[in-house]
């Protein structure tokens, strides 16, 4: 319930620089003061559902018995010695998990792709949040292959922010939804309507 609040900071954030206006640390939390945050957390629980949902019905019918046979053996962890636990986990690991996992990353990056401008449909535009997820999907998919490709790099982003000791990721995820607002910016005019933006 935080993050999609912490969303609204960085939003606020990112405008007031982009019109020089006052900003300091606590402009980050700006989101909790504001009216949006009801709608924010509502499309991140939506966006995180269609997540599982798109996942699960892409992975399930196909790879079902090898991901259960998985999750059944990797209760076993618990009765292994600490220095057996990697090797016992690798074990585990095969052609149909890895075809899966591949499969989940390609859904994930596909959907998460659709629906990355949502947030600032929400603080721009005032949308609810079953109207900012459909904007979003109407003006990515005008412009797919790029917003693919900028979603792939931030999500490299943010895995590179945790594998530094998760330190990293302090500055991985402002990047991440500094860089959406900066495309929401470009793509739809900061102080256009919504019934004038022509992408709508």
């Amino acid at each position: 319930f935080v993050n999609p609040v912490l969303i609204a900071g960085y939003t606020y954030y990112g405008r007031a620089q982009h019109i020089n206006d006052h900003r300091d640390f606590n402009t980050f939390f700006q989101g909790f003061r504001q009216p949006h945050w009801i709608p924010l957390v509502m499309q991140s629980l939506m966006a995180s559902f269609l997540l599982v949902v798109a996942i699960a019905g892409a992975t399930m019918p196909f790879f079902y018995e090898a991901i259960l046979k998985f999750l059944e053996d990797a209760q076993k962890i618990e009765t292994l010695p600490q220095a057996e636990v990697g090797e016992f986990v690798l074990g585990l690991w095969n052609a149909d998990l890895t075809i899966a996992s591949v499969i989940a990353l390609v859904v994930g990056l596909l959907v998460s792709s659709l629906i990355c401008l949502a947030p600032f449909f929400i603080i721009y535009r005032s949308s609810s949040f079953g109207e900012a997820m459909q904007a979003s999907a109407r003006v990515v998919s005008k412009r797919f292959p790029a917003f693919l490709g900028l979603t792939m790099t931030l999500w490299l982003v943010l895995v590179l922010g945790v594998l530094l000791c998760c330190i990293g990721f302090l500055a991985a995820f402002p990047i991440y939804y500094l860089t959406l607002l900066a495309a929401f910016r470009d793509i739809m005019g900061e102080d256009q309507a919504p019934s004038q933006a022509s992408d709508l």
